[in-house]
C-alpha cells in the first residue's frame, strides 16, 4: 500500500503508522496501524525515508554510524540486501534489516 508514515524522535527513534501490507511499519507484524509505533531495534537514527514498490511500502532509516536499514516489500529489490521480495518470517519482512553498501560508497561523507 502507498498510505504509511515514519518521524523521527529527538532521541533518534523512528515511529511508524498507517498501512503494513508489506511489513513497512517494522513492528514485527504485517497487521495495520492506526497511531504511532517505535519500530522494532532501531536507535541512533539520524535520517528517515517511507516509500513504496509496485504494490506495497517500504521504509528506510540511516543511523548515526552511516548504517542504512530497510524493512518491508522487497519484490523490487528495493532493500539493497542482494535479495528478491521478503517474507512474512524473513529478516526485513516485518523488521528492520541492514542493508548492504557498495564499496564505492563512503556514506560517511554524507552526513
Amino acid at each position: 500500500s502507498r498510505t504509511h508514515n515514519l518521524a523521527l524522535t529527538r532521541d533518534g527513534h523512528v515511529m511508524s503508522w498507517g498501512s503494513n501490507n508489506g511489513g513497512e511499519l517494522g513492528v514485527g507484524t504485517r497487521v495495520t496501524g492506526w497511531t504511532p509505533a517505535q519500530v522494532i531495534g532501531l536507535d541512533r537514527v539520524v535520517e528517515i525515508a517511507a516509500g513504496y514498490d509496485s504494490s506495497n511500502g517500504i521504509s528506510g532509516a540511516v543511523r548515526d554510524d552511516g548504517s542504512g536499514w530497510m524493512w518491508g516489500s522487497n519484490g523490487s529489490a528495493t532493500m539493497g540486501n542482494g535479495k528478491g521480495g521478503a517474507a512474512v518470517d524473513e529478516p526485513g519482512g516485518n523488521n528492520p534489516l541492514q542493508a548492504l553498501q557498495p564499496r564505492w560508497l563512503d556514506s560517511k561523507k554524507f552526513l
